[in-house]
């Protein structure tokens, strides 16, 4: 792994950890965000949330990051890998909406950042809980 890839990394985590923390100072006891596959449902409420009170993704661009880093964060534990730029995970060039997606031990790539967009955008069909499954059976674990 290259610096940079390495600094992107030590970047991501600590914009996770500070999510985290924040959301985990807010919500009760019972609702804090773990890391695990679980955890995922309060990532869903919490996209709807934004999505519920008008904003737009401007407004709520620092949170839509911070979710997907969340959400890669919870696939790095659980599967392993690492953050890398859309170019050297094999996205067509600004096929990425941001500067870092996630790549796989087998080299697959996703892109929870883009896709936290996606629900933001346009709804529950988006939701995160079938994008890790699906993922997750992709990957055959």
């Amino acid at each position: 792994m290259t610096p940079e890839i390495q600094q992107i990394n030590i970047d991501v985590k600590n914009m996770t950890e500070d999510f985290v923390n924040h959301i985990n100072s807010i919500l009760p006891s019972e609702l804090h965000l773990d890391y695990s596959e679980q955890s995922l449902k309060i990532i869903d409420a919490l996209i709807e949330k934004l999505r519920s009170e008008g904003n737009d993704e401007r407004r709520a661009e620092n949170e839509i990051m911070s979710i997907g880093a969340y959400v890669g964060e919870i696939m790095r534990r659980n599967f392993g890998g690492h953050w890398t730029k859309p170019e050297l995970a094999g996205f067509p060039k600004d096929g990425a909406t941001f500067s870092v997606v996630f790549i796989f031990p087998n080299h697959t790539a996703t892109n929870p950042l883009g896709r936290v967009l996606k629900y933001f955008r346009h709804g529950s069909s988006y939701s995160i809980i079938p994008y890790y499954e699906v993922t997750k059976s992709q990957l055959k674990l």
